[in-house]
C-alpha cells in the first residue's frame, strides 16, 4: 500500500512538471520565423529607390493574430556590437494572421560590417460580444470614464500583453 502511494505521488509530481514545461512554452516564439530575402533598391511598397533596403519575410505559424513592430538593430562596427533603438516600436500597420506572412523592408545600417534586426510581435485579442469576459467589460467601463481628462495617463487597468522579440540571422554588408 505504501509503494502504491509513493508511485502515485511520483506520477502526480511528474505530470505537474510536464504541465509546467508545456505551459511555459511561448507559442509565438516557436511559431514565428524571420527570413532575410534580399537587398534591393526598393522598399516593399515599390517606392524609395534612392536607398538600399533589406527585405524580410515574417511567417506566422502561431495560433494568434500578431501586431508587428520594429525592434532594435544590432550593428557591428569595427569589431564592436552596438544596439540601435532609434526605430524601436515603429509599427508596420499590418496584422499578421495565423498561417500568413508579412514582407517588411528595413534600411540596413551604414558603415557596418554585420547587423541583425529584431521584430516585436504582440498577440491581438479578438473580442466579440459572445466572448466578452469580465476583464474586458471592466476595461471597457474604465475607458468609458475617460479618466485622462483628470490627468490619468497610460490606462493602468489595461492589461497589455508583452511583445515577443524575434531576431533575424546575422547579415553581412
Amino acid at each position: 500500500m505504501r509503494k502504491l502511494g509513493r508511485l502515485l505521488l511520483f506520477v502526480v509530481v511528474l505530470l505537474a512538471l510536464l504541465a509546467l514545461v508545456v505551459a511555459s512554452r511561448d507559442p509565438v516564439r516557436s511559431g514565428v520565423s524571420v527570413t532575410f530575402l534580399c537587398y534591393t533598391n526598393r522598399d516593399t511598397n515599390g517606392m524609395n529607390d534612392q536607398y538600399q533596403w533589406a527585405w524580410f519575410c515574417i511567417s506566422n505559424n502561431s495560433p494568434y493574430m500578431l501586431d508587428c513592430g520594429q525592434g532594435s538593430l544590432d550593428i557591428e562596427r569595427s569589431g564592436r556590437w552596438i544596439q540601435d533603438t532609434n526605430l524601436l516600436g515603429r509599427h508596420y500597420d499590418r496584422i499578421i494572421e495565423p498561417g500568413r506572412s508579412l514582407l517588411v523592408s528595413i534600411m540596413p545600417p551604414t558603415d557596418a560590417t554585420r547587423w541583425r534586426s529584431s521584430f516585436l510581435l504582440t498577440k491581438i485579442a479578438i473580442v466579440t460580444g459572445e466572448h466578452l469576459t469580465r476583464r474586458y467589460r471592466f476595461e471597457a467601463f474604465m475607458d468609458s470614464l475617460r479618466l485622462e481628462r483628470f490627468g490619468l495617463r497610460g490606462r493602468p487597468w489595461k492589461g497589455s500583453p508583452e511583445p515577443t522579440t524575434i531576431t533575424s540571422t546575422t547579415l553581412d554588408l
